[in-house]
């Protein structure tokens, strides 16, 4: 859906970000710890890779070496899947379910981990690395040395703890302002009929929609710099500065450029 977002009155060479923690935050898990134990999750796949390589310490066979990298490729892939689905992409990531949102996936990597890493504005350089790996040894039947197996591990601890730590800072009701006037632009994320939305100001954006990505991106991330770009803000990057603050900061913030 194409959304037209009302133009704010606000000055984006100086404004400020107060972000507001409410009752909606419970609403998101996004721990899979925190789901009942009825599937496997990231954690089991992780845990049963670092273990087989922990156990064989510098003796271990092909096919154990290939459980292990195949295991590291599912808890990237589970970990990624799980999140989409609690931020609202209940389907496929394909260019027919999410139109706006597959413009952001960039070449032949999993369209989840490429759209996590949007998102959570991470390099997934290295982890490619991990998936032509488990490729060129489950389609190109190579053999993994020890060394790629003990590299997978490592990666991949690193992208989950990435991963968890980017999750931990989302803003989920942010309040936009500037001192020269009254007007304010609120964006908050919220579930929505077991979905999730974000509405921004009296507007409602759902994962199909227009700017629901970008968006979420910023909450996200705190990337309050690339707001202006959705009301077609020509101000260059170097003049957009802004503020931000927590309701538990005293008005005591950070300054941004």
């Amino acid at each position: 859906m194409d959304i037209n977002l009302e133009k704010p009155k606000i000055d984006w060479t100086n404004f400020q970000v107060l972000n507001e923690y409410n009752k909606s935050s419970y609403l998101f898990s996004l721990d899979e710890s925190l789901v009942k134990k009825d599937t496997l999750n990231s954690t089991d796949y992780f845990n049963w890779a670092k273990e087989d390589l922990h156990n064989n310490n510098n003796k271990i066979p092909v096919k154990t070496r290939v459980e292990i990298i195949s295991n590291i490729k599912r808890a990237i892939d589970c970990k990624c899947e799980y999140i989409l689905k609690e931020l609202g992409f209940l389907q496929e990531i394909n260019k027919k379910n999410y139109l706006d949102a597959f413009k952001n996936i960039e070449g032949d990597t999993s369209p989840s981990m490429s759209l996590i890493s949007y998102l959570t504005d991470l390099n997934i350089v290295v982890v490619e690395e991990i998936r032509k790996l488990r490729n060129k040894t489950e389609h190109d039947y190579c053999i993994p040395s020890i060394e790629d197996v003990r590299r997978s591990v490592c990666v991949g601890e690193l992208f989950l703890l990435a991963i968890k730590s980017k999750l931990e800072n989302i803003r989920f009701f942010s309040t936009i302002s500037c001192e020269k006037n009254e007007e304010k632009l609120q964006i908050g994320l919220y579930k929505d009929n077991k979905s999730s939305c974000i509405k921004i100001n009296n507007i409602k954006l759902y994962p199909q929609d227009k700017y629901y990505c970008e968006l979420l991106r910023i909450l996200i991330t705190g990337n309050f710099n690339e707001l202006p770009k959705l009301y077609g803000c020509a101000t260059p990057v170097k003049y957009i500065r802004f503020k931000e603050y927590y309701d538990s900061d005293d008005k005591i913030g950070r300054a941004h450029v």
